[in-house]
């Protein structure tokens, strides 16, 4: 799917805080937002009316 963008670097992301959504997984649309700013898109994919991205998120781990 090259129409969603693979390979580009996500400038501003926008999430509602809804909880149905959020909540189950202990987080919120603000905190995804702030995650998410400034990743690269690996990939898209779709199955259904249920749509993804895989992006590059690097994590440093503070022992």
């Amino acid at each position: 799917m090259p129409e969603i963008a693979e390979g580009k670097t996500l400038a501003v992301v926008k999430a509602l805080d809804d909880p149905i959504i959020f909540g189950k997984v202990g987080t919120s649309g603000p905190k995804f937002e702030k995650a998410m700013t400034g990743k690269k898109v690996l990939d898209a994919n779709q199955q259904g009316k249920y749509f993804w991205l895989a992006a590059l998120v690097l994590c440093s781990i503070v022992h």
